[in-house]
């Protein structure tokens, strides 16, 4: 059996004011705050998948740097489901 780690990061955001994935915290992004906590378990995961948005550059970035794979959500708007949707298609 493969396991697959998730990460939805294609939502808005309207109340942190940017992409969650880089407010800080505690001195790091949350994302780098993400991959730090489940780097203990890479070696059970067959792919780190992270489902973003159209145009979130640094994100594809980010994700390619730590191995992972992005994902782009056409539609985010419709919710957390629709990336997992787009993830496991």
């Amino acid at each position: 059996m493969e396991l697959y780690l998730l990460c939805l990061m294609a939502g808005e955001s309207r109340r942190m004011g940017s992409l969650k994935q880089f407010v800080s915290l505690c001195g790091r992004t949350f994302f780098e705050y993400i991959v730090q906590r489940v780097s203990a378990v890479r070696d059970h995961c067959s792919r780190w998948v992270f489902v973003g948005r159209a145009g979130d550059e640094r994100g594809r970035e980010a994700v390619a740097m730590v191995g992972g794979v992005w994902v782009i959500n056409p539609s985010p708007e419709d919710g957390p489901l629709s990336s997992i949707r787009c993830a496991l298609s």
